[in-house]
């Protein structure tokens, strides 16, 4: 129980975290740009998730697969901030900036979540 409590925690701490990291506003009118400032971002975002175990990487194939408990309580710009890192972070991991691109999935489902690249963001 006590380490449920302490997980439940930590997706609020990280979600509070990430709301002041991520980008305020309509995410529908502005495409993240890739910057020194984001790419600093995503690891901050990216490393306390790793960590804790709420996210794990398929680099490969650009996929994430995220703990559904923690996405739930994300709101829209926040998960468009964190598929943005992912796709930062699985670009950082490959050695090719060129390409930005991530699909989330739930990791106990298998449903796909959310998508970023070169179409933008799309949550599902």
């Amino acid at each position: 129980m006590i380490r449920h409590l302490n997980n439940f925690n930590s997706i609020i701490f990280y979600t509070l975290v990430i709301t002041f990291i991520s980008c305020g506003g309509d995410s529908t009118n502005k495409k993240p740009k890739l910057t020194e400032k984001n790419l600093l971002s995503a690891m901050e975002i990216v490393t306390p998730l790793v960590k804790e175990g709420w996210v794990r990487f398929d680099s490969e194939i650009y996929r994430v697969y995220i703990d559904p408990k923690y996405w739930s309580v994300c709101t829209i710009d926040i998960k468009e901030t964190h598929t943005f890192a992912f796709a930062i972070y699985m670009a950082i991991q490959r050695k090719n900036l060129d390409y930005i691109t991530a699909d989330v999935y739930d990791n106990i489902s298998g449903k796909k979540l959310a998508y970023y690249g070169s179409w933008g963001f799309k949550v599902y």
